[in-house]
């Protein structure tokens, strides 16, 4: 009997995961306005290769990670928390919610880079349709 009940205390010990929590994307930070998730794979890219060249990616569905920045009129990625002071070093977001209050945050952004979309004033050199966002 005390082995068949080790045995069990065994299983149940197995069964329990001691993983790290894979992170979740936030569907409070997107608004009506944010894009649908294509079904195809996102083409990874850094804030530097979009800046660079935003015709490039013009169209297409893509994944990057940054800083969040956001203040009255701004929701942009970056690759620094200091964000405040230059927009053409970072990427307009479209489809943010006003309400998400996460900036300064580590995040992956996934959506359709739109070389048109330069945000308030045009300021920033180029943007993303947000489709998904993750907090890392």
């Amino acid at each position: 009997m005390d082995a068949r009940i080790a045995g069990l205390v065994l299983v149940l010990l197995a069964s329990c995961s001691s993983a790290v929590d894979e992170p979740v994307a936030v569907v409070e930070a997107l608004n009506s306005e944010a894009c649908q998730l294509p079904a195809e794979t996102p083409m990874a890219i850094t804030i530097a290769d979009a800046i660079a060249d935003p015709a490039a990616f013009n169209g297409r569905l893509v994944s990057l990670e940054g800083y969040y920045c956001a203040a009255f009129e701004m929701n942009a990625l970056y690759e620094t928390p200091d964000c405040y002071s230059k927009p053409e070093l970072g990427l307009w977001l479209g489809g943010m919610s006003p309400f998400y209050s996460s900036r300064g945050r580590r995040v992956s952004v996934t959506g359709i880079f739109d070389s048109r979309l330069q945000g308030h004033l045009e300021k920033w050199p180029a943007g993303i349709c947000t489709a998904k966002l993750v907090e890392l």
